[in-house]
């Protein structure tokens, strides 16, 4: 029983000493409209999105939240202790094309440099574009009218 809660200490050692210290910023722009309702932002990590029994059970972690104006830049930090990597991401749930929509994108972070810029991120467009940062992939998860 003894040897039990000497791993139990080891593994959460490590799991605090693997923590990770994140800090995002980047810039939403919408240009057709001027929209008054604020950009709600969230920095988050993935744990279990793929998998619903297990999604309920440890949902993603939110490391940051905040709200931003269309065309102001955003700056969220956040911290998070996993044991293994992390596989962050931004949420942003914006009105810039009249309805609700929730957007994820996702973040390449290292040990080494766990800052990240995302550019300015269009809004407007069927396909949103980053025009800083091209070469990274983004993907639209939902959509709601009204």
């Amino acid at each position: 029983m003894l040897n039990f809660y000497c791993l139990l200490w080891i593994l959460l050692y490590i799991t605090y000493v693997y923590g990770v210290e994140l800090a995002v910023r980047g810039k939403f722009v919408c240009v057709r409209r001027r929209n008054i309702i604020p950009i709600d932002v969230k920095l988050m990590e993935e744990d279990f999105s793929g998998v619903w029994l297990l999604n309920m059970i440890d949902s993603d972690d939110i490391l940051a939240h905040d709200s931003a104006s269309y065309g102001e830049t955003f700056l969220l930090t956040g911290r998070e202790h996993e044991f293994g990597g992390i596989e962050p991401y931004i949420e942003a749930i914006h009105y810039c094309r009249g309805y609700r929509e929730v957007i994820q994108i996702p973040l390449n972070v290292t040990k080494d440099d766990s800052s990240q810029h995302i550019g300015n991120y269009v809004l407007d467009r069927r396909r949103h574009t980053v025009t800083a940062h091209p070469r990274r992939r983004h993907r639209n998860v939902m959509k709601h009218k009204g």
